[in-house]
């Protein structure tokens, strides 16, 4: 690509929509010499007979651009006093039988000059002509002039005499006549004919010259179906000189192709947007689907569009690729839509890549014989993990994926097809301006974005964690997130006490694991210092005891280890033992408060806080418990703390069951007898309701029925201050 639009000199005009160019100066693919040597032939033209002139070549060659040159050429040349030029779009007019012909005439004859006597006598011979020839029946071009008198009004002059009058007018003039008629191709079948038939009727009017812009393959078949196997033919017998259109040099097309894409795109973040990815993309792949004048001015009204609403949030190449794909291979691109894990999204491939090859092929015969490795290409570069199926290298889902929302991501690939963002997410420039901003900005970004529903809410929250963390810096620097962090540590009980537990399953993660892997993920680039002016702040202050708790039990793990797992090598451990001592006094203090004033039970992760609060303080934690169950109102606010719930579900399922339990092994390690409280506890529970009535039945039901203990590795790690088993 350009590094900057200004080298490459394009107005927007020239290169947008199916609008094309008018004047020299917007002229990009060099059709201006082309157009010029014409307007200067039929200019410069000393014989008298008519001529007709045409300009061939497919939709989308540039032809409308070629003829509106040629017009400016002839208007602003040395001969342009002596020439007079005359505009004629059959596509405006209807497809009524004479419609045309009328339309044709009436658009000579209204842009004569009325300058002499003999151009003022031709305006009526003309519109005569033209009432004569509409009541020809739709026949061959010979029959134009042939059994005309049984047709014609009594008094009405024949064709003869009106094409002798108007030869007569015509020649007396030292004035060229140039009737230019564009978009032929266009029309339905039988308004092709009538137009070919009216040029056939005029064509050898002297000093007349018509330049008629179409597709011979179109036109031909078109003609074929009135005069069968001779359409061909009969253009050649009408028109006299074809030019064929110049095909633009592929160079060009590509510095007009990169030049609107810069424009589209503007501001490139040259951080983000991999030149070298770029240019392996487009000359593998993209640059066969971009054929000609018209491809690019589609290619860019599209992007336009698309790439505005989601400049932000897509990764700029993949974008270009998939819009590509989408104008010029639309079965492939629907493919993807509607097959994500086919194209490695996710999911992984099948284990025969022979297999995905051949579902792979079943879009890719609707495709041109000459595009499909040029599509498969594009394919492989914008989902890496094709490559196990074309080819013999494999590709992991990568963490750069997630981070710039590559279309391969699970992440990004629902934004290629949406070109929205959902209203449930940040957008990334947002998002990424949480990462090292103040903690005021930080605070009143997430006041804004955590609201509605608590399930919206906790979603919200999820999906943030979710962008966050493939967007953290790997390597130490000077910038810091430790705010963000800090913010992320104090909403985390809140929010994850939104948490329906009936409506989760077993692999559901808890909301605390994600916000402690991004903080320990930052910690880790900062230095000690760092690291524990946050970890004592949050002891500290911060509302969200418990993942404070569990985010101090695993770096207490680094230390002791875990009968699965061993202790971390010293050097790479996040903070000393000092650091977790002096942290460990802070939480137990703070933990006592709560429960000197009644409050310890109020904490979003109360049956967490008293988890690890056991573990780091016995003593004081069984003491508390004790005399808390002694009245009946707190023994009932206790037990939804221990209420957890297992997946269940059986053949055929779909969804499981949710299925209560209580974490019997935790009430006792506080000293409470299930058996002496089950008595109490079932008298509760015929007047309780909600989550108490559910805990208060579930816990008679263990104490009658008792469940399988936790094993003992869950024990040992709850004693010291463990995670959830």
């Amino acid at each position: 690509m350009p590094t900057g639009s200004e080298s490459t000199g394009l107005d927007a005009r020239s290169l947008r929509g199916d609008r094309p160019i008018n004047k020299p100066d917007q002229d990009r693919f060099d059709f201006g010499p082309f157009a010029q040597r014409i307007a200067d032939a039929i200019a410069r033209r000393a014989s008298t007979p008519g001529l007709v002139v045409g300009v061939h070549g497919a939709w989308g060659t540039g032809k409308t651009s070629v003829l509106n040159l040629i017009e400016h050429f002839l208007k602003h040349g040395v001969e342009r006093s002596r020439v007079t030029v005359i505009r004629f779009n059959p596509w405006w007019f209807s497809a009524t039988p004479d419609g045309l012909l009328r339309a044709f005439f009436g658009q000579v004859v209204a842009s004569l000059p009325t300058t002499t006597k003999a151009l003022q006598k031709l305006r009526p011979a003309l519109a005569t002509l033209a009432h004569v020839l509409s009541k020809l029946p739709l026949g061959g071009f010979e029959q134009a002039a042939e059994g005309v008198g049984a047709l014609l009004d009594v008094g009405e002059p024949s064709v003869e005499d009106l094409r002798r009058q108007i030869d007569k007018h015509v020649i007396s003039q030292r004035r060229r006549f140039v009737i230019i008629v564009d978009d032929l191709d266009r029309l339905p079948r039988e308004d092709i004919y009538q137009m070919f038939r009216v040029v056939k009727a005029v064509a050898d009017f002297p000093r007349f010259t018509y330049v008629m812009a179409f597709d011979p393959e179109i036109v031909g078949k078109a003609l074929a179906h009135y005069v069968p196997d001779q359409g061909r033919s009969y253009i050649e017998k009408i028109v006299q000189v074809p030019f064929a259109m110049p095909e633009v040099e592929r160079e060009r097309l590509d510095h007009v192709l990169f030049g609107g894409l810069e424009q589209v795109l503007h501001p490139i973040d040259s951080n983000r947007f991999d030149k070298q990815r770029w240019g392996n993309t487009y000359y593998g792949g993209i640059r066969a689907l971009v054929r000609s004048p018209r491809d690019i001015a589609r290619f860019l009204d599209t992007l336009s569009v698309s790439y505005a609403a989601m400049r932000a949030e897509v990764d700029a190449i993949d974008f270009v690729a998939m819009e590509a794909l989408r104008v010029f291979a639309p079965e492939v691109h629907r493919a993807i839509a509607a097959t994500p894990a086919m194209f490695g999204v996710g999911f992984r491939l099948n284990d025969d890549p022979k297999k995905d090859a051949v579902w792979h092929q079943s879009y890719l015969d609707h495709l041109p014989p000459d595009l499909v490795e040029s599509v498969k290409d594009v394919l492989k570069r914008t989902f890496p993990r094709l490559h196990a199926v074309w080819g013999n290298i494999h590709y992991r889902v990568s963490d750069e994926w997630r981070r710039d929302r590559r279309a391969c991501s699970v992440e990004g690939f629902p934004l290629y097809f949406r070109w929205s963002m959902p209203i449930d997410r940040l957008p990334s420039a947002e998002v990424r301006g949480l990462l090292f901003g103040t903690s005021a900005h930080i605070r009143t970004v997430l006041d804004r974005y955590l609201v509605g529903l608590p399930l919206e809410k906790l979603g919200r929250f999820r999906r943030l964690l979710t962008d966050l963390e493939p967007l953290l810096p790997r390597v130490p620097g000077s910038e810091s997130a430790i705010p963000l962090c800090r913010e992320l540590i104090d909403r985390c009980d809140e929010v994850s006490a939104l948490d329906d537990p009936t409506t989760k399953g077993d692999l559901d993660l808890p909301l605390q694991w994600f916000v402690e892997k991004i903080v320990h993920r930052e910690l880790e680039r900062h230095p000690t210092v760092s690291r524990d002016a946050l970890l004592t702040a949050a002891c500290e202050g911060s509302p969200s005891l418990g993942v404070v708790f569990s985010f101090l039990n695993h770096l207490r793990l680094e230390h002791t280890g875990h009968p699965r797992r061993a202790p971390v090598p010293e050097a790479e451990r996040l903070v000393g033992v000092q650091v977790l001592d002096r942290c460990g006094q802070l939480l137990r203090e703070r933990v006592r408060q709560h429960a000197r004033a009644g409050s310890l039970l109020d904490l979003p992760e109360a049956g967490w806080v008293i988890v690890w609060w056991r573990g780091l303080d016995p003593e004081a934690a069984r003491a508390w418990a004790s005399e808390l169950v002694s009245d009946d109102r707190a023994l009932l606010r206790l037990l939804p703390c221990f209420l957890r719930f297992s997946s269940v579900s059986t053949m055929g399922d779909y969804v499981g069951r949710a299925e209560p339990f209580m974490w019997m092994s935790e009430i006792r390690s506080l000293g409470l007898d299930p058996g002496a409280l089950r008595g109490r506890v079932a008298a509760l529970a015929q007047s309780a309701e909600g989550k108490e009535k559910l805990a208060a039945e579930t816990f008679v039901k263990e104490v009658d029925n008792p469940r399988r203990e936790p094993s003992a590795d869950a024990d040992d790690s709850a004693s010291a201050g463990g995670s959830e088993p």
